[in-house]
């Protein structure tokens, strides 16, 4: 089933592209028989939508694709791409739309345009501000920004057919020039979208974080979160309208490994809740505030451990005696946690197993402080 963001888009711009097929045909038509260069440029540049609207309409077709094996992210980032192109294609309409326009002005070439290519301009207005108003409340419904980058498009084909009627009916007041000044400034609007268009895609492809007000919204629900004592390294990254994020969140040293996850699931939990926009969540748990560098060197792991204090226990208390061995690692050291088991205590007191081990785990530098304690009954 194809994703409804995709179908509201797809509609959005064939709407848009159905529109703007109609308005280049008969502002290209009417400029050239009505001599208008500003409605002939007017007209190439409705036809430069039509290329916008292709390129809408395959970049939002390849970015709504799956997550797959090369692209584990997703394929948002052809919109982006998509919207890079569209900016540099219309930087491209605008150079050759002003050159045009210059040439006329220096060469003095001013043919008087007819009356009639002034309502083709009314016609272009009213047509190219409805679509600017359906496009941008679909863009708003389904956040796509490139969708309202399109909207707005269409909004400045609006303001670029308005300079149009005002150049024709300048020239037609008896000041021919004003048809080509219109046309001149008709691609500084083209021109102006595309810059800003380009700019925000590769602003994005850099891995740009979301604003400082957004961030300050996912920090308040972190901090929030029973169980979260701090938190630093908040990142996030764009692709199109998702999100993806990723923290460091500080919770008891003493914690079980379950419940850390669960601490770290909740933090995600209620940030993709609060923001539909957030495509991936990643929550690192740390149980002290160290600084991320890497360290020069790493504690013993588990198997080393527990090979140790074997080692040095027996025989007095052997592997079967052990009913549990905790492990909670901090920045230099680590502390343990041993559990043995009921029979011991038929052997001889509590007190008597602590003075044993204290006696007897010390060669290893690392472990700091050791907690014993006895199982309830017998596993």
């Amino acid at each position: 089933m194809l994703d409804q963001r995709y179908l509201a888009v797809k509609k959005a711009n064939n709407i848009g592209g159905f529109v703007n097929l109609c308005l280049a045909v008969i502002k290209i038509s009417f400029g050239i028989i009505g001599n208008s260069s500003a409605l002939l440029a007017d007209g190439i540049h409705s036809f430069s939508d039509l290329l916008t609207n292709a390129f809408v309409w395959i970049a939002s077709s390849l970015g709504q694709a799956a997550p797959d094996e090369n692209h584990p992210y997703g394929h948002r980032r052809f919109e982006t791409l998509g919207c890079f192109s569209l900016g540099f294609f219309l930087i491209a309409v605008a150079l050759f739309i002003a050159y045009e326009g210059i040439e006329a002005i220096i060469h003095r070439h001013f043919p008087v345009p007819e009356a009639l290519t002034a309502w083709v301009a009314v016609i272009s207005i009213i047509a190219n501000e409805s679509v600017f108003r359906y496009s941008l409340a679909i863009s708003k419904k389904v956040n796509s920004n490139l969708l309202k980058g399109n909207a707005y498009h269409s909004r400045a084909d609006s303001l670029s057919s308005i300079l149009v009627l005002i150049g024709i009916l300048g020239a037609l007041a008896g000041f021919p020039f004003c048809d080509d000044i219109a046309a001149v400034l008709v691609a500084g609007f083209i021109l102006k979208i595309g810059i800003h268009l380009s700019w925000q895609a590769v602003y994005e492809l850099s891995d740009a974080s979301v604003d400082e007000q957004e961030l300050r919204k996912f920090q308040n629900i972190i901090l929030n979160i029973e169980g979260v004592r701090h938190m630093h390294r908040l990142r996030t990254r764009k692709m199109a309208d998702k999100i993806f994020l990723d923290v460091h969140v500080l919770i008891a040293p003493y914690t079980s490994a379950s419940e850390g996850h669960y601490i770290g699931e909740t933090v995600r939990y209620h940030l993709m809740k609060t923001n539909a926009n957030l495509d991936d969540v990643t929550v690192h748990i740390d149980t002290e505030d160290h600084p991320e560098t890497m360290p020069e060197h790493l504690l013993p792991g588990r198997k080393i451990v527990e090979a140790f204090i074997f080692k040095a226990l027996e025989p007095k208390i052997k592997k079967e005696d052990v009913a549990r061995i905790d492990l909670f690692y901090f920045e230099k050291y680590l502390e343990i946690g041993l559990l043995l088991k009921a029979h011991l205590l038929t052997q001889q007191p509590l007190d008597i197993w602590k003075n044993l081990i204290d006696q007897n785990i010390h060669d290893m530098k690392q472990i700091k402080k050791i907690n014993i304690a006895i199982a309830v009954a017998e596993e």
